[in-house]
């Protein structure tokens, strides 16, 4: 508890891996303003995944205001590919990548290790003739649980919140509309119906 605490408080934690240092990346953390070279070798993160069987989503925030494409890598410690992203940008200036492991917390065998690397796309809002060369990214590591990020659920309560407030709103209002139509309905009925001495008048006339 207090190690999450500390590695959360400070923000990276440093693996050393062929004498250069590398952050590692925890479940449920984001590490912010991350800079890496565009068209460069790009920056390597350790995964601290437990050993234990389950899906992970790894995306990169980037502003839009740099023409680039996110390219996500896992690698194995040999450089292998295990699996990668497609540079998509399905929604904004995020790329994403969703993972399995299994029970010993490795993909195929492998201990993953996560390469980012961006590449130059598009014309910069500046002019054709300004190229950016650094980038500055959000990058967050998040748990699945039935392919939903376990950060969306920490919104359930308000959402059942404001479906009940929207049936609770939705309830009074028909009940309000009930109880005019009846009134509206019982209203008219005085108007309508004819006088009952009138209308015992007109049978005593009858009788005679």
């Amino acid at each position: 508890m207090f190690y999450v605490l500390f590695v959360f408080l400070l923000g990276h934690e440093w693996t050393r891996v062929a004498g250069k240092e590398i952050a590692t990346l925890h479940p449920r953390q984001t590490l912010q303003a991350e800079r890496l070279t565009i068209d460069g070798e790009g920056v390597r993160y350790a995964l601290a995944l437990p050993s234990t069987a389950g899906a992970y989503e790894v995306k990169v925030s980037y502003p839009a205001t740099v023409p680039c494409d996110i390219v996500l890598e896992l690698i194995s410690q040999d450089n292998e590919v295990l699996s990668k992203s497609f540079a998509s940008r399905r929604l904004l200036n995020t790329e994403k990548l969703i993972f399995h492991v299994d029970a010993r917390g490795t993909l195929e065998g492998n201990q993953p290790w996560l390469l980012v690397r961006a590449t130059a796309t598009g014309i910069h809002w500046l002019g054709p003739n300004i190229q950016a060369e650094g980038l500055v990214y959000n990058i967050a590591l998040e748990p699945l649980l039935l392919g939903i990020p376990f950060e969306a659920f920490s919104l359930a309560p308000l959402l059942l919140l404001l479906i009940m407030v929207v049936f609770s709103g939705f309830y009074h209002v028909a009940a309000h509309c009930k109880h005019s139509h009846v009134c509206i309905t019982e209203t008219l009925g005085t108007y309508t119906d004819p006088p009952r001495w009138k209308a015992g008048a007109t049978s005593s006339k009858r009788e005679n």
